[in-house]
């Protein structure tokens, strides 16, 4: 019981230092730059009956911090399936959220194990997306969204608790090829 506590007071730690890594990272680039954050991006994962896979989302703006504008952040929240498709509820309805996030504010979407596994199937794999809309640019208030990270949640159905958290990736950046 002590293992499992620890590894996941542990992996909660790692998330958290990886997120202050990247808000530091980004802060430096929104004072001098107004180009769009690249998104976080997640791999396949899966979950199983018992289980609930919880996207959220937070603008870790500051309404009191100067360096950046008190403007909201816009994200569509989604999950897809291997083949980009998105999943659909049991309605038939895409399994999707767009939020408007103020500073300092969170949001979520989820999906559930014991409604997304086939009968017969072991798991449901599916892909985390999260995309910030950017507004139209107008030159008189051309502002960078504000930050917004998203964090994936693995969580237990029968305990409530929180077996896995994934912060994402950032994008891969493709190395800079000069030809002599």
């Amino acid at each position: 019981m002590r293992t499992v506590n620890l590894k996941m007071k542990l992996t909660a730690v790692i998330a958290v230092a990886a997120i202050a890594v990247v808000c530091s990272f980004i802060r430096v680039h929104a004072q001098d730059q107004f180009h769009p954050v690249p998104a976080i991006q997640f791999g396949i994962l899966g979950i199983t009956r018992g289980q609930t896979a919880r996207l959220n989302v937070t603008n870790v703006a500051s309404p009191d911090d100067p360096f950046y504008p008190p403007d909201p952040c816009r994200v569509t929240i989604t999950f897809v399936d291997g083949d980009g498709n998105v999943l659909l509820n049991f309605a038939g309805q895409p399994v999707r959220r767009e939020v408007l996030l103020q500073p300092g504010h969170s949001a979520f979407l989820q999906i559930d194990g014991d409604e997304f596994v086939p009968r017969g199937q072991a798991r449901v794999n599916f892909r985390p997306v999260v995309r910030v809309l950017i507004p139209p640019p107008d030159p008189e208030t051309a502002f960078p969204p504000d930050p917004c990270f998203p964090t994936l949640e693995v969580i237990s159905n029968l305990t409530g608790h929180t077996a896995l958290i994934y912060s994402g990736t950032p994008p891969f950046a493709s190395p800079a090829i000069t030809v002599n």
